[in-house]
């Protein structure tokens, strides 16, 4: 979402990933280097790691917002407001042994209500208009 902060609107994006096959078929992630102070925002346990930076913990508020409470995207980390690695928690769950094809990571319900319990709704939020969590 853009939302308006002072007189500039704050646009995110997340950093594209590539899956490579390596000599002997081993498979390797890679990314694009993100230069700059690369920050975690928030983790995929409920934890949020950076204070101060209201977009990236609004974002997470939203998402889950967004979709009912069906998902909420986490673990939000890069630099700036361009996100690199992030993390699905389903309502359903890893309950399919594949987590719902987000990954391992993926904690459900109760990654969601972790990130619930420890999120303080803050300006971006409010001026998203998303409700209290």
């Amino acid at each position: 979402p853009a939302v308006a902060s002072n007189t500039r609107a704050n646009k995110i994006a997340f950093a594209s990933a590539s899956v490579l096959e390596l000599p002997g078929g081993k498979l390797a992630n890679a990314e694009f280097l993100l230069p700059g102070n690369y920050v975690k925002h928030n983790d995929n346990n409920g934890g949020v790691t950076a204070e101060g930076r209201e977009v990236p913990n609004a974002f997470s508020h939203f998402t889950y917002e967004r979709t009912r409470g069906a998902l909420i995207v986490v673990d939000i980390q890069g630099v700036g407001d361009f996100f690199t690695d992030p993390q699905i928690h389903t309502r359903d769950g890893p309950n399919d042994g594949v987590a719902n094809g987000y990954g391992v990571g993926n904690m459900g319900a109760a990654g969601i209500r972790k990130f619930c319990a420890s999120h303080r709704c803050n300006a971006v939020c409010r001026a998203l208009r998303l409700k209290h969590l």
